[in-house]
């Protein structure tokens, strides 16, 4: 999925806009406005969806998706953004499709390291792979996107098939981790009003993680441009460290056999992360260390928090409080909202910050909002373990 979304930004469309806009954030905004609003849909759909027709709901996602870039490649600038808007618009509900097959599982942990790898390197090998089509033949930066997604979807298919082939979550999976059931209008209604202070602390930390995550992710080559690198490579060799950082602490959390520790050691985690983020930010500020050790360990710190939010925080939240439920409904509830925020930081920083560099922006961002999700953070835990203890 991450070659067909991701590829286009390999591009820098330099010097080109439209209505005084930047194009390169024109398709950004317009894909992930299709993308936040089929994570609102999300909500509803994916938590209310049954095991049969997620494969061909991921392919049919996916085949719509590349559509769009072949007629964004058809289309002539500057009327193709339009396009990214219809790629964004089905690969929302993605996500969702697959990791229903692995939730509530003894071991969604360690079927989610997979997943986790996925979400780290797959965004940076994509722009890899499209950089490396228009460096080596030339293709332009209107076709590369489609190039590239055409490359990735014969292994999708192959994906979705292993997938398919995995069998549900036994009566121990169920014992041990809670039942996982479609809910319907009025069961998530009953949920959110039965944790509501703690569901909005954990949407409010996961819209600045996304914010922090998607603006380091769309434009990470113009950071790295600003820093001084034109390497393609570095956008795939510098989240190699990260990626297996963040997957040994997924790993070590399998060990964790009781859900409520494991559970509140993934919120510490989450709090160590995104200090760590902001702490290595302020010394790369005060030029204390280089660009290249900032980029992995800010990345790092992250990733812990956005990875684990998007693998196992659910899971082990939804065990711990025992209410039969599905991860769909919060994964997409906190998703959408956090786009929504990715989509206003983005048309900020393009009015109101227009001038400033990425890499200014960036690290100013990583500062304020460690603070925040640590206090909300520290909230959160308050809040859950007291929930836990009733």
């Amino acid at each position: 999925m991450y070659g067909i979304r991701q590829p286009f930004k390999a591009g820098t469309y330099n010097s080109l806009e439209l209505w005084g806009i930047s194009y390169k954030v024109l398709m950004v905004t317009s894909q992930v406005l299709g993308y936040m609003l089929s994570k609102f849909a999300g909500i509803r759909i994916i938590s209310e969806m049954k095991q049969k027709g997620r494969f061909k709901g991921i392919l049919l996602c996916n085949a719509i998706a590349l559509l769009a870039l072949l007629f964004f490649g058809i289309t002539p600038y500057p009327y193709n953004f339009f396009w990214m808007f219809l790629n964004g618009l089905p690969l929302g509900l993605v996500f969702g499709l697959v990791f229903s097959y692995l939730e509530g599982r003894r071991t969604t942990e360690i079927l989610s390291i997979g997943l986790g790898s996925s979400i780290i390197i797959s965004s940076g090998y994509a722009k890899t792979i499209g950089k490396w089509i228009i460096q080596t033949y030339g293709i332009s930066e209107w076709w590369m996107p489609f190039i590239t997604g055409c490359i990735f979807f014969i292994p999708l298919i192959f994906g979705c098939l292993m997938l398919e082939s995995l069998p549900p979550p036994n009566q121990q999976d169920i014992t041990h981790r809670t039942e996982r059931v479609p809910m319907a209008k009025a069961d998530r209604k009953t949920f959110f009003i039965r944790f509501a202070p703690g569901i909005i602390l954990i949407v409010c930390t996961y819209i600045l993680l996304t914010i922090l995550r998607d603006f380091r992710d769309t434009f990470m080559v113009e950071i790295w441009q600003e820093l001084g690198f034109q390497n393609p490579s570095l956008m795939t060799s510098t989240e190699i460290p990260i990626t297996i950082m963040v997957l040994l602490l997924i790993g070590l959390i399998t060990y964790i056999p009781n859900n409520q520790k494991a559970f509140i050691a993934i919120q510490i985690l989450i709090i160590a992360g995104i200090l760590f983020s902001g702490i290595i930010t302020f010394l790369f500020k005060a030029q204390f260390i280089n660009p290249v050790i900032w980029m992995i360990l800010t990345g790092l710190g992250l990733f812990i928090g956005y990875i684990l939010f998007n693998t196992i925080f659910f899971e082990r939240m939804i065990a711990s409080i025992q209410v039969k439920s599905n991860i769909g409904y919060l994964m997409y509830l906190a998703d959408s909202f956090g786009y929504l925020g990715s989509v206003i930081i983005m048309v900020y920083k393009d009015f109101g910050n227009k001038t400033m560099h990425y890499k200014t922006f960036f690290s100013n961002a990583v500062i304020i909002a460690s603070f925040i999700i640590t206090m909300m953070m520290l909230f959160s835990l308050g809040y859950f373990t007291k929930k836990i203890n009733q």
